[in-house]
C-alpha cells in the first residue's frame, strides 16, 4: 500500500517477511525517515517536522536503522 508523507510524498509500504509487528513498525519507520530527508534535502529540523516527532528522536532512528541523511543539493556539507 501507499502512505502519504504530509500531504503530498507518497511512500510505497514496505514489505517484511513473516508477521512481526516490530519487525514492519521499523522498516515503515526507515521508509518515512528515507523519504522526508530526501524531500527536505537531508535538512533533519524540516524532516522531523514532516514526521511530527523531535530532532533528537529523528537522530537516534537515523543512526539505529544506518539511514543515510541526503546532503542539500547544490550545497556543501557541513
Amino acid at each position: 500500500g501507499h502512505l502519504q508523507l504530509g500531504g503530498a510524498s507518497v511512500v510505497e509500504a514496505p514489505m517484511v517477511d513473516g508477521l512481526s509487528i516490530p519487525q514492519a513498525v521499523a522498516a515503515l519507520e526507515r521508509s518515512l525517515i528515507a523519504a522526508a530527508l530526501a524531500q527536505t534535502g537531508g535538512n533533519r529540523t524540516h524532516a522531523a517536522g514532516l514526521l511530527q516527532i523531535s530532532v533528537r528522536s529523528l537522530q537516534e532512528k537515523i543512526k539505529a536503522y544506518g539511514v543515510e541523511a541526503t546532503a542539500p543539493v547544490g550545497r556543501p556539507r557541513g
